[in-house]
């Protein structure tokens, strides 16, 4: 790591509607994603902060599956901040927060409902779809090893912190890097 270093990346990814929604293999639907990316680094300690915001196309998906009709797929605000600590020359130390907006999705709540019948009044729980944005926040611990020459090892493992949405509870993750 080099004192004071300071580095931004902007980019721009995108998806093609390829696959088979039907099939949950892909979406089905186009999205565009713009991002940055920000870091510095102070001696063995090297922050560094993302930012982005993809925009989706439609999809059977987000639509009525039954009879093929399309519906807009929600939109997504994402960011990330974190840090990387050089524990020895060989050993650094990773940790993120992670955040994402989704915005308009189709969500799914239970309300109380009440029916009189013939035995009385009873209250149920029922369902109701609506559209609203939701927060989901996750955070990430990590090592990243140089165990030889330019194989490095990386030991994470990803966790949910607050928010809504389907998320893992814990998802770990091994990787192995090698530069040539």
């Amino acid at each position: 790591m080099k004192e004071h270093a300071r580095a931004l990346a902007v980019g721009l990814d995108t998806r093609i509607p390829s696959g088979d929604e039907l099939n949950l293999l892909g979406a089905g639907a186009p999205a565009v994603r713009g991002y940055a990316a920000f870091s510095t680094a102070f001696g063995r300690v090297a922050p560094h902060a993302n930012l982005g915001y993809q925009w989706n196309g439609r999809s059977i998906l987000a639509g009525e599956v039954r009879t093929r009709q399309k519906g807009d797929l929600p939109d997504q605000f994402g960011w990330a901040v974190g840090s990387e600590f050089g524990v020895r020359d060989r050993l650094t130390i990773v940790a993120d927060v992670l955040g994402q907006d989704v915005i308009k999705s189709p969500q799914i709540a239970t309300y109380p409902f009440t029916a009189a019948g013939p035995a009385g009044t009873v209250t149920l729980q029922d369902i109701r779809f609506s559209n609203g944005s939701y927060w989901t926040t996750e955070g990430a611990l990590g090592l990243k090893a140089n165990v030889a020459g330019r194989l490095l090892l990386d030991v994470n493992v990803r966790f949910h912190i607050a928010g809504k949405g389907l998320t893992d509870r814990i998802a770990p993750l091994v990787g192995i890097e090698w530069t040539f």
